[in-house]
């Protein structure tokens, strides 16, 4: 199922160590006076990294991401497999070796089969001699099934046996992609919380819809026009004639693209959500039978589409112009494209060759000029497939109950701060702010793990139909990818409980989030442990830091997107039209400011609007951990300072959510962050909140017309 899920980063995957460091925050450092050092191997500990990220040499009312992360950019280079390096992806690499050691570990004839599947699948992934033997075999074969590849069959290939439609559905049975034209899934119907509903997108390419529509004048579509004439010539075709038949293709991947809404368009919420009947789709649009369709996209014989059935289209204007390209491009065109989408996201699973030609694709595209090692990216690759019997295998190592008790309090005071922050808001009408308030209040929180993940039974009745037979690594990725949509389908038949546990996060995952839909947010085991999250070290660091991120979680919910759901999860306007109106103006503010950041290394701006809704999370985010840590120093007293460091608690408050956000990144990866991502980057995060903080400037002294205290500030919460 896919869910709309505002994160704080992005980035999926977590550290086994969490839960066995989590306990009551601050409980080994003394409250006392600003004068009072702490001494214990926490702190000690916590004041060497904290000494390693600084840059001194840089005053931080100039500029406080190079004063709090000068240091962390010069120790570490990025990598030459990675686009960028920070202090999520130690956190990730540190996980990944975990997790390795116990998917190598041997399976026992007691054991669960989802955990046995997990070790086979890795098995099967890191086995490059059976996967070199094996060549291209399996996967021509696959080609053959689906009518072959007009590109390799040259002038040969039967058009008259072609349906583009044909494709999607024999895909869809044996678990290959298939959302290359329409996007079909299973989501919370916005309009109905309660209820699960069809949904139809448009399709998702390859290439983020920005770069595609720019045509091959842009660098990396016409690396990615490269990469598949290579593709082809690896599979076989002649170079010259791959080269005409993969231009077509690809401007009519192009034309697609062009179809759908921008992202600044998708910020709208009302005009995603359109509920139709599919008698009333088949009106609209009439060259699909849309009931077939959905039956063979669905593949479930229990699972009876109607005239009457009710499904939401995201886009209708995308369908209508959909119908009118098919009806001008060629069979031959759509044939070529259809099936180079399925096989550039299979070239994972596929031999040497074409995982080296993609990494020169990578290279342009982030950066990236070495493979990460084959078992790293394995042990991501099973963790993405079978995240839940990866976390039942994580948990029964490592969890700790205390862990999740912590952390729960932590955010439990993040959301008592947002819900007074709110009451002191001025420019909101009575009746919004107790809707508002209503919204807040209301607002779940799951934190950790789920306890069913501890549960043999309950992973085996999940995974019971997963048809885990298969020798081939190529297959058995299929037949998992089968599987995973299949329970989605099954589920549209059965009572929906929005808070289960299989529609939560990956334990492990080292990041957070807020899902409109639900109105809930998900701090997974994963984020909350050191860098940004431990119990020996004092709490102006946890607050600095894993605070922030629950801050920003809770904003999400009262962003320029979130604020279009109300508190059952319903995209609504619950705001009175004034209000309204001085929202937006705020929110504006918050658009312009980060529009005229730019990075100077690619002389680029970042685009205020895709970004505003994070920038409003970071900006509400920042606020309320602050407010929420004075308060915690009001009922437990001042904290003592870290060791060998002239700074104050307060301002260690403020490295310590800049700390959270050091990287370094290559240029590539940084034009591709802009020109793509909703998260704008690292050091512009810090920047944009710290400056429109009036503590943040009151802490560390800044003159008013400094960079860091600018005379304008932006503030919507």
């Amino acid at each position: 199922m896919k869910m709309i899920l505002l994160a704080i980063l992005c980035i999926t995957f977590f550290d086994p160590t969490t839960s066995n460091v989590i306990r009551e925050a601050g409980n080994e450092t003394s409250h006392s006076n600003n004068q009072s050092v702490c001494t214990t191997s926490g702190c000690i500990k916590a004041a060497e990294l904290v000494k390693n990220n600084l840059d001194e040499s840089v005053e931080p009312c100039d500029d406080f991401f190079k004063f709090a992360c000068g240091g962390f950019i010069k120790r570490n280079p990025v990598p030459n497999n990675k686009g960028a390096f920070s202090n999520f992806d130690i956190v990730i690499d540190r996980e990944l070796e975990q997790l390795k050691e116990i998917f190598e570990e041997p399976s026992t004839s007691n054991e669960p089969k989802p955990f046995s599947d997990v070790k086979k699948f890795y098995k099967l992934c890191v086995d490059n001699k059976t996967i070199e033997e094996d060549g291209l075999k399996t996967i021509k074969g696959i080609l053959q099934t689906l009518g072959g590849w007009p590109v390799l069959e040259g002038p040969g290939w039967n058009k008259h046996v072609f349906e583009w439609k044909d494709i999607v559905y024999k895909s869809r049975r044996i678990g290959l992609p298939h959302k290359s034209m329409i996007y079909v899934y299973v989501d919370i119907n916005a309009l109905d919380t309660s209820k699960l509903i069809i949904t139809i997108d448009q399709s998702g390419p390859e290439l983020n819809r920005e770069y595609l529509i720019q045509g091959l004048d842009n660098k990396i579509v016409k690396a990615y026009y490269d990469y598949l004439v290579d593709l082809a010539v690896i599979f076989g075709a002649d170079k010259s004639y791959a080269e005409e038949e993969i231009k077509d293709a690809l401007d009519f991947e192009i034309s697609l693209s062009k179809l759908g809404l921008s992202q600044e368009e998708r910020v709208n919420a009302t005009a995603l959500t359109n509920p139709m009947t599919v008698e009333e789709m088949q009106q609209k649009f009439p060259s699909i039978p849309w009931q077939e369709f959905l039956e063979n996209v669905a593949y479930d014989p229990t699972l009876q589409v109607l005239p009457s059935t009710v499904v939401m289209v995201s886009v209708p204007d995308y369908l209508t112009k959909l119908e009118k390209l098919l009806q001008q491009t060629s069979k031959r065109v759509q044939a070529n494209f259809l099936l180079y989408r399925i096989l550039i996201s299979l070239v994972p699973y596929l031999n040497q060759e074409l995982r080296d030609r993609k990494l020169q694709f990578s290279k342009v595209e982030s950066g990236a000029s070495e493979h990460i090692p084959k078992w790293s990216e394995c042990v991501g690759l099973v963790t993405n497939k079978l995240r839940f019997a990866v976390g039942g295998l994580y948990l029964r190592r490592y969890f700790n109950e205390d862990a999740k008790k912590a952390a729960k309090e932590l955010v439990t005071n993040l959301k008592n701060t947002f819900i007074e922050m709110l009451r002191q808001v001025d420019w909101m009408d009575e009746d919004t702010k107790k809707e508002a308030l209503a919204k807040a209040v209301a607002m779940d929180s799951y934190v950790g793990y789920s306890s069913e993940l501890l549960d043999d039974q309950i992973l085996r009745d999940y995974y019971y139909q997963l048809n885990s037979t298969a020798n081939n690594f190529l297959k058995f990725a299929m037949a998992v990818d089968k599987f995973i949509i299949d329970v989605d389908f099954q589920e549209l038949q059965e009572p929906f409980n929005g808070s289960a546990w299989i529609h939560k996060q990956f334990v492990g995952n080292v990041d957070a989030y807020y899902n409109p839909l639900g109105n809930d947010i998900q701090f997974p085991a994963g984020i909350l442990q050191n860098p940004f999250f431990s119990t020996d070290r004092p709490n102006y660091m946890n607050y600095g830091s894993i605070g922030f991120a629950i801050g920003h979680e809770i904003t999400h919910g009262f962003d320029s997107m979130g604020s279009q759901y109300d508190k059952h999860g319903i995209a609504k306007n619950w705001w009175a039209k004034k209000t309204k109106q001085a929202f937006m103006d705020k929110v504006q503010c918050i658009i312009d400011q980060y529009s005229n950041f730019t990075a100077p290394e690619i002389n680029k701006n970042l685009n205020g609007i895709v970004t505003s809704g994070e920038n409003v999370a970071d900006n509400g985010g920042i606020k309320e951990a602050y407010l929420a840590y004075e308060k915690w120093v009001k009922e437990n007293g001042e904290e003592a300072r870290l060791p060998n460091l002239k700074y104050s608690p307060r301002q260690l408050f403020w490295i310590s959510t800049a700390n959270m956000w050091c990287s370094n990144m290559k240029t590539e990866f940084l034009e591709q962050q802009i020109s793509t991502n909703v998260h704008p980057p690292s050091r512009f995060r810090v920047l944009g909140s710290v400056s429109n903080s009036k503590f943040f400037s009151k802490d560390f002294e800044c003159p008013i017309g400094s960079k860091m205290n600018p005379v304008h500030k932006c503030q919507v919460w």
